[in-house]
Formats: structure tokens, sequence, C-alpha cells
């Protein structure tokens, strides 16, 4: 059975929206995902699919950039490495299931910080991205964190 990617029915508008007419910021409904799973990751909350809608199927993701992030996620997530090497379909569906509640999380955050807010969605996205960028007291670069 080939191996796919849900994301939630109830945002099918807000993907749709992000990649057609005006409001179009992604080129593909999977970039629009992959987006709100780092989102959702960042934020730290997974949130289940209420209802299966569309898929993806896992061809569609890039194995150098898509994948990466993909595994990425699922590695912070599980600490363990197990779940990228394991062979039998349970790693597969962990991953899955681990960027599915996060991209239902985050795009949550991409209708209310991208569509919801008066002005051009491509620099509400950008006004976005630069209000999480120094967010965190526990950014490794941070000197202070470090024990001398």
């Amino acid at each position: 059975m080939p191996r796919r990617i849900f994301r939630d029915e109830k945002y099918e508008n807000i993907y749709q929206k992000l990649c057609e007419g005006e409001d179009a910021i992604f080129n593909q409904l999977k970039d629009v995902f992959l987006m709100a799973a780092c989102i959702g990751y960042k934020v730290g909350i997974r949130t289940k699919l209420t209802k299966r809608g569309k898929d993806f199927p896992w061809s569609v993701f890039n194995g150098d950039t898509d994948e990466s992030i993909i595994n990425a996620i699922a590695l912070a997530e599980s600490n363990d490495v197990k779940i990228l090497i394991d062979e039998q379909e349970q790693g597969h569906d962990d991953r899955v299931t681990i960027i599915e509640e996060y991209a239902n999380t985050g795009i949550e955050y991409l209708k209310v910080e991208v569509l919801d807010r008066g002005g051009h969605p491509v620099e509400n996205l950008l006004t976005y991205i630069n209000s999480q960028q120094n967010k965190g007291e526990d950014d490794i670069y941070n000197l202070d964190n470090f024990m001398i």
C-alpha cells in the first residue's frame, strides 16, 4: 500500500487559499504542509486530526529537503533514532503521525497570522517568522546558557 500523509479536512480551504488566488504565497500544497509542521513544532503543540481529508503521497516529498524536515522533526520529538531507521511500517507511521499533528497545529497559526491579519499575506508571513526568530530563552547560541 502506498504511503500517504493526510491533512485535516477542516483546514482544506486554508491550504487552498495559501496556494491559489490572491492570497497564494506557496507554490505547492506540500510546502504549506511542511511550513505548518515547522510552526507546530516550534510552538510545541501536536493536534490530532479531527477527520482525515485529502492526502499527499509520500513521493511528492523531496528526499533531499522535504524528507529531511520530516525526519528532523520526528527525531527531535521522539528522541529515538530508531524512528528513522525502522524498516517496518511502524517507524514510518510514527513519523507520519508526528508530522501530521504538528502540521495540524501550524496550519491554524498560518490562518491567524497570515490570512486573518490585514495586509498582504507574504508580508504577514515574514512578520510572523521574524517575531518567532528571537523567542525562547533556551537558544543554544546564547552564551549565558553555557556553564564555564
